[in-house]
C-alpha cells in the first residue's frame, strides 16, 4: 500500500489517510501489510497507521495511494517471483505524480515495457508485449470511456476473475439506464458472452448490482463498485456503500465464491470517491 501524500486530494488528504489506514490495519489482522510513505511522513503515518507489528513502513518518494497502478505486477515462476515495472505514467499523462512514475522502477531497478501508454503499438503486438512479459495466455479487450475519468475507466472497478473461467461484473443501478457507465457495462457484458478463457471454454458470468445512488455520496468520478474488491490470506475485502441491500449482496456472492475466507465489509468512501477503490490502492506481493 502507499501513504497517500498527493496535493489532488486538497481537503480530503487526511480522511483519505484516515481510510488507507483502516484497510490496512484491516488487512494486517491476516497478513503482513507494506506501506511505502515519504520519509518525511513517516512518524506521522505511524501515528495514524498504530503500532501494529503486522505493518511495515518503508520510506521512499511516493505521491498517491493508487498502488495498484504505480507498484510492480508481479509473477511467480520456476526461478521465483519477479516484478515488472510497467511504467506508469500518470494514465497517459494526465496527473502529474513524478514520484510516482518512478516508483515501480525504484523498487525493481530496472523497466521492461515502454512507457507513455505505449503509443504506436497495434493491439496484437500489446498482446504479444503481455504474453512475453506477464506470461498471460489469453487478453480480454473492453473498449473503456476515453475521457470519461483519469483512467478512461478502470478496468478493476467493470469486471474481475473469481476463479479460472469465472468472471464477475459491476452491474449498474437500474435508474442509471442510458449513462456513459451502463453502455460501458452493456458493451462490456457483450463482449464477456462470446469470449473464452485460455483453455478455450465460454466464461461464467456473474453479477454484483452496485449501490443505490442515493445511499451515497462520492461525487463525479467515484467509484461505486463492489468488484474492486482485494483477495488476502484468509479474507476478501470488499467496499460498503450504505446500501443494506447492495451490500449484503455483494457480500454473499463472494462468500459463495471465495469459501473459508472471512468477507470483510469496509467504508471506504474517501477512497472511491477519488474513482478508485480497495484493490486499486492495495497489491498483492507473493512469497
Amino acid at each position: 500500500m502507499t501513504w497517500p501524500a498527493s496535493r489532488h486530494w486538497e481537503d480530503y488528504l487526511g480522511p483519505v489517510r484516515k481510510d488507507t489506514a483502516t484497510l490496512a490495519q484491516a488487512i494486517a489482522k491476516y497478513e503482513p501489510v507494506v506501506v511505502l510513505t515519504r520519509p518525511t511522513q513517516v512518524d506521522s503515518a505511524r501515528k495514524t497507521l498504530g503500532c501494529s507489528s503486522s505493518i511495515q513502513i518503508v520510506p521512499i518518494p511516493v505521491n498517491d495511494l493508487w498502488t495498484r497502478d504505480t507498484t510492480p505486477v508481479y509473477i511467480k515462476g520456476p526461478q521465483g517471483v519477479t516484478g515488472v515495472d510497467l511504467n506508469f505514467n500518470g494514465w497517459g499523462k494526465k496527473q502529474k505524480n513524478p514520484n510516482d512514475y518512478k516508483l515501480a522502477r525504484a523498487l525493481l531497478k530496472h523497466s521492461i515495457v515502454n512507457d507513455n501508454r505505449n503509443p504506436n503499438k497495434t493491439r496484437d503486438q500489446l498482446e504479444q508485449e503481455l504474453m512475453t512479459t506477464l506470461g498471460v495466455k489469453k487478453v480480454i479487450w473492453f473498449e473503456g470511456l476515453r475521457g470519461k475519468d483519469i483512467t478512461d475507466s478502470h478496468v478493476d472497478c467493470v469486471a474481475r476473475f473469481l476463479a479460472p473461467g469465472v468472471v464477475v461484473v459491476s452491474q449498474p443501478f437500474r435508474t442509471q439506464n442510458g449513462d456513459d457507465w451502463t453502455r460501458q457495462y452493456d458493451e462490456a457484458m457483450k463482449v464477456l458472452q462470446i469470449a473464452t478463457d485460455a483453455r478455450g471454454e465460454s466464461l461464467k458470468i456473474v453479477q454484483i448490482p452496485e449501490p443505490n445512488p442515493d445511499t451515497y455520496n462520492l461525487g463525479e468520478g467515484g467509484c461505486p463498485s463492489y468488484v474492486n474488491f482485494y483477495i488476502a490470506n484468509g479474507a476478501v475485502f470488499v467496499p460498503r456503500f450504505g446500501d443494506e441491500v447492495a451490500d449484503k449482496k455483494a457480500q454473499d456472492v463472494l462468500a459463495e465464491h471465495f469459501p473459508g475466507r472471512d468477507i470483510v465489509a469496509l467504508d471506504i468512501s474517501t477512497i472511491a470517491s477519488g474513482g478508485g477503490g480497495i484493490h486499486c490502492s492495495t497489491h498483492d506481493q507473493p512469497k
